[in-house]
């Protein structure tokens, strides 16, 4: 009896995973769901550690590589005067979906060993410039 206990919670957490995981996906296609739903969806079913290429077939082939790539700098306000420091360099990739306003970017990086495919990091929401010239972004 207590066996078939165990396989029943096992079965109906199955399930409800599953179930989630459906409609993450419905509300990932959705042209009806808002850009902060469809993040939350992305972290509904995608891991962080996933290679890109399963990412893709999670989400679908419409997002758009980017690659940043370069010196950092900091810039900061010191006794009325402006620095500009050069802080090291950065290399990021982003698969970026459009959505209105802005984009869902995913963020993956190269493996510890620096070999073999980008693995997903995060995914987060990057908002167009406004009217008043500020960029509005979020990541999760």
């Amino acid at each position: 009896m207590r066996h078939l206990v165990i396989i029943g919670l096992v079965f109906i957490c199955g399930c409800t995973a599953h179930r989630e995981r459906e409609e993450a996906k419905a509300v990932w296609s959705s042209p009806h769901s808002t850009p902060e739903e469809r993040v939350d969806a992305v972290a509904k079913l995608v891991r962080v550690g996933t290679p890109a290429s399963k990412v893709q077939r999670i989400l679908g082939t419409n997002g758009r590589w980017v690659h940043y790539h370069g010196p950092s700098i900091e810039f900061y306000v010191s006794n009325g005067v402006s620095i500009l420091r050069e802080t090291g360099q950065h290399d990021e990739w982003k698969l970026e979906f459009p959505v209105e306003g802005g984009s869902i970017m995913l963020s993956f990086a190269k493996p510890p060993s620096g070999r073999g495919e980008l693995r997903f990091v995060g995914a987060g929401l990057s908002r167009e410039l406004s009217p008043g010239g500020k960029k509005t972004g979020s990541d999760r």
